[in-house]
């Protein structure tokens, strides 16, 4: 048995957090990435792509190679996961433009 890693517990557990402290971390943890994009998020992601596939740069793409095994589609959220886009509508980017553009607005 080991100490809780929280500062001001003393509570011994097995793992790294008491059974209290364990709980209040899983309510507040980021989601795992399965959990964050799972089939359904698959099959919008491949549904955009097939609809229209290029890259929707709105800068225009700068890439000869969009859309070869070396620069794939990628479907991107138009409102970005990191400002509350998760239901947003995605648009299909090429990887070196989206990773470009990171958590900006398109």
């Amino acid at each position: 048995m080991k100490p809780c890693l929280e500062p001001g517990c003393g509570a011994l557990s097995r793992g790294t957090r008491c059974p209290i402290h364990t709980r209040t971390h899983e309510r507040t943890r980021r989601p795992a990435f399965s959990e964050r994009y799972g089939p359904g998020w698959a099959r919008r992601r491949q549904e955009t792509i097939d609809a229209e596939p290029w890259c929707h740069n709105p800068r225009g793409c700068p890439h000869l190679d969009a859309g070869t095994p070396s620069n794939p589609l990628t479907a991107d959220h138009l409102i970005p996961l990191a400002r509350g886009g998760a239901d947003s509508p995605l648009i299909p980017m090429c990887r070196r433009c989206n990773s470009a553009k990171g958590a900006r607005n398109v």
